[in-house]
This record gives structure tokens, C-alpha cells and sequence, in this order.
């Protein structure tokens, strides 16, 4: 009686295994998008050495994450890094949007300022993404002419 209890736990134990390792087949596969591009000023003007970077990952329920990286290499300009991450639907209708912002120094003897923040979505649905870079709290106004391109 012991023999055959045994072997049906094992059976089903390996039937439950089996069962559980294909859904794992089955999963909807991920979504990645990128985006890496020059901060701008609020006037529209690109800004030298200073970079935005934005990933995000995603499985096809929208579970997943948002890494945004910030890089100042401008021996003259520290700002607020900032990014207006949008998703869109099919149609181009905002669904959710995050906001990620990071106060980056000057870029010194220790080389680039650089900054990562990260986010999780949860059942996020969404078709594209869209990310906006933009400085802001520039303390030094009259840099500003000299940084555009």
C-alpha cells in the first residue's frame, strides 16, 4: 500500500512539474523599447555633452520596468536632468506617464555626473513609448547662450 502511494505522489508531483515548466513556454514574450538623446533647453536648443537615456522592458501583461540615466559631461552647466516618459495606446492616447528628474552638477576632474533612477510598472497596457529630455533650474543664465548648438 506504501509502494503504491509513493508512486502516485511521485506521478503527481511530476505531472504538476510538467504542467507548471510549459506555462513557462507560454509566455507572452517582452516588449523593449530605447531612447537616448541631448538634453534640451525649455527654448527647444540642444545642449553639448549632456545625454538622456531611457529603457524600458515589459512582458505582454505591461509588468515590468523604467530606467532613465542621466549624463552631464559640461564643465560649465549644472541643471535639473529631467524626463516626461509617456505610453501610448494604439492610437496615440496617453495611458500613463511617469517623471523622473535628477539635479546633476558640473562635470569636474572626476569626469561625467551621471544619474539612474529606475521604476516597476504593474499592469501597465501600452503599444509605444515616448520620452521627452529637458533641463531646467539652470542657476547660471548667462552660460546659456554658450551651451546651445
Amino acid at each position: 500500500m506504501d509502494k503504491i502511494l509513493l508512486k502516485l505522489t511521485l506521478a503527481l508531483f511530476t505531472v504538476l512539474a510538467v504542467i507548471g515548466f510549459n506555462q513557462v513556454y507560454a509566455a507572452p514574450s517582452p516588449l523593449e523599447f530605447h531612447a537616448d538623446a541631448k538634453m534640451r533647453l525649455a527654448g527647444g536648443g540642444a545642449v553639448d555633452r549632456t545625454h538622456g537615456y531611457m529603457r524600458v522592458l515589459a512582458d505582454g501583461a505591461g509588468n515590468g520596468l523604467v530606467d532613465v540615466m542621466f549624463s552631464n559631461a559640461s564643465s560649465t552647466l549644472k541643471a535639473r536632468f529631467n524626463a516626461r516618459v509617456e505610453f501610448l495606446d494604439a492610437n496615440g492616447r496617453i495611458v500613463r506617464e511617469e517623471h523622473f528628474d535628477c539635479r546633476l552638477g558640473r562635470a569636474g576632474s572626476g569626469g561625467t555626473r551621471e544619474c539612474k533612477q529606475s521604476r516597476m510598472l504593474k499592469r501597465s497596457w501600452f503599444d509605444k513609448v515616448k520620452v521627452d529630455f529637458y533641463l531646467t533650474d539652470i542657476p547660471q543664465a548667462n552660460f546659456v547662450s554658450q551651451l546651445k548648438d
